[in-house]
């Protein structure tokens, strides 16, 4: 059985209003199949698309990427975020198996 993982992020603007919720969302693409190899069950790549809610918050779900029984190792997630009135931005992630939510600014590449 294939292991996830809640994402989570607010999304503000420098004078702390929230961004728009209308129109933003993000959107998660698993670059490989997956196999979890004590149930044989496959998955293949996949985009999740994740609307922001009115006040800029991020909330969805997606399968971890180095589970013990997930194949391939290395697997990632390209994300791209679609904010209105802000350029896109796209860049690679890992979602680790864990407790909790991961904080999608805290693992997201600088660059």
């Amino acid at each position: 059985m294939f292991t996830t993982r809640q994402i989570i992020e607010q999304y503000t603007y420098t004078d702390g209003t929230h961004t728009p919720g209308t129109d933003s969302y993000i959107t998660f693409t698993r670059n490989a199949w997956l196999t979890d190899t004590a149930t044989g069950e496959e998955r293949p790549p996949e985009t999740v698309t994740a609307p922001l809610s009115a006040t800029g918050a991020l909330d969805v779900t997606v399968t971890t990427t180095d589970d013990p029984t997930t194949s391939p190792p290395g697997a990632r997630y390209t994300v791209t975020e679609m904010i209105r009135g802000a350029p896109a931005r796209s860049y690679a992630i890992a979602v680790t198996a864990g407790v909790g939510p991961l904080v999608l600014g805290l693992i997201a590449p600088l660059t």
